[in-house]
Parts: structure tokens; C-alpha cells; sequence
């Protein structure tokens, strides 16, 4: 196996291998890691701003998040304009 990594941007790197579409799972994962500490770091962020730093489309960004809910890691509390995450558990 090879691997080529290639910055997207400052936050995010793909690696590309001939695993086929193996890397994806790979960035899938990367991506929830990053979501985890950007959030336990800067608990009251917003999504957008979220996005932003993780290099993740607005629909990528909540496709994660949803994900983590779903698995019990993460929870939203309070309102959409005020509220803050919170980290379930941290494996």
C-alpha cells in the first residue's frame, strides 16, 4: 500500500491509498476526532464556525454531529442561540 497525504486546507488531509474507497472511512473518522476536541476545547460554538475550522461542508459538519449524538458521545444543551455541547464520554 502507498499513501499520498494532500492538505484540503490547514485542518483537514486525505489520504489516498489503494485501499479504494477505504479513505473515506478514514477522514469520517478524523473528522468526529477533530469535532470532539474543537468542542471540549470551545464548548459554545456554533456549527458554522465548527465547520469552518474542521474544513467540513455545512452538510458534513451535521451529518457528524448527528452521528456522535446517535452514538451517545455528544449532547446539545439549552436553545439553538445560546446553548453549548457537552461531551458524553470521551473514548
Amino acid at each position: 500500500m502507498f499513501f499520498v497525504e494532500e492538505p484540503f486546507n490547514e485542518n483537514v488531509t486525505f489520504e489516498y491509498s489503494n485501499r479504494g474507497y477505504g479513505y473515506v472511512a478514514d477522514l469520517v473518522l478524523k473528522s468526529t476526532e477533530k469535532i470532539l476536541t474543537i468542542i471540549k476545547e470551545q464548548p459554545h460554538i456554533t456549527i458554522i464556525e465548527l465547520c469552518k475550522q474542521t474544513g467540513l461542508s455545512d452538510k458534513g459538519g451535521r451529518k457528524n454531529l448527528d452521528k456522535l449524538k446517535k452514538e451517545g458521545l455528544l449532547l446539545r444543551v439549552g436553545p439553538d442561540k445560546g446553548g453549548y455541547w457537552k461531551i458524553i464520554k470521551n473514548e
